[in-house]
């Protein structure tokens, strides 16, 4: 009970940067869903540094996956600060997940910027 939970309040998250995607409004809600997406994937990275857990991601990848789908619709709505922040997300989760090719594909969109 408590993962579904968990999986739905980081769908709720997810599903306010999707409205950001669609309309390009930025709320107060927006900004909150991008802090709470990124302490869920920097908490997932502690559990696999601290324990080498390589299921730390078991409930959370498909809502990151989507989220980082979502990037090339964010990168049009003009807000830098927010396409900075999810090229961080992308590729702190990637390199978390030991894709090193999709993280450098990422570190090298945030050093054109």
């Amino acid at each position: 009970m408590y993962w579904d939970c968990w999986k739905g309040v980081l769908l709720c998250n997810e599903y306010l940067l999707e409205f950001f995607a669609k309309t390009g409004r930025f709320t107060d809600s927006t900004e909150a869903a991008m802090v709470k997406l990124r302490v869920a994937l920097d908490d997932c990275i502690s559990q696999i540094e601290e324990s080498g857990m390589e299921n730390a991601f078991a409930v959370e990848a498909d809502i990151f996956e989507h989220l980082i789908k979502l990037i090339p619709v964010i990168e049009q709505k003009g807000r830098e600060d927010v396409t900075r922040r999810l090229y961080e997300f992308a590729r702190d989760y990637y390199r978390a997940t030991r894709r090193d090719v999709l993280a450098e594909k990422f570190t090298a969109k945030l050093a054109e910027m």
